[in-house]
């Protein structure tokens, strides 16, 4: 008896240019597990913000980006792994505090606020020599 879940993996190389069809890939693999709409309207928008951080803010140039998809009937659990491990702490504060939208004319911390107004849960841990961000998205939580 299966449990509705099905996981995907995938590796491509820190490039922005590399994002958009892996985010496409990613909310295909999700549509097949029963996801549609604003659910995964919202995923996007924060897959995307967290890997273009990586690139631009955390050095994914020189590495990979990891995608980790974890999809199940109630929820989706996305692990993105990029960038340098010196940055967990700043990104922590940043991705994980109540925070609210940065003031008028400091473009900095907008992505991030929207990644939390995306999804359910945001954490961020070390992994080895790199940064893993969690991101959750609940079928059942209202929006």
């Amino acid at each position: 008896m299966t449990d509705g879940r099905s996981e995907m993996r995938l590796s491509l190389p820190g490039e922005a240019r590399r994002i958009p069809p892996a985010r496409r890939a990613i909310l295909a693999f999700c549509r097949g597990g029963g996801w549609r709409g604003r659910a995964l309207e919202e995923l996007g928008l924060a897959l995307t913000e967290v890997a273009n951080n990586a690139i631009e803010h955390g050095g994914g140039t020189e590495g990979s980006l990891r995608f980790h998809l974890d999809v199940r009937p109630d929820r989706i659990v996305l692990r993105i792994a990029g960038g340098r491990a010196e940055r967990v702490g700043a990104l922590r504060r940043a991705l994980e505090t109540s925070g609210e939208l940065p003031e008028d004319g400091n473009d900095r911390g907008r992505g991030l606020f929207l990644v939390r107004c995306c999804v359910d849960r945001v954490q961020v841990r070390p992994a080895g020599e790199t940064v893993v961000v969690r991101l959750v998205k609940d079928r059942s939580r209202p929006r």
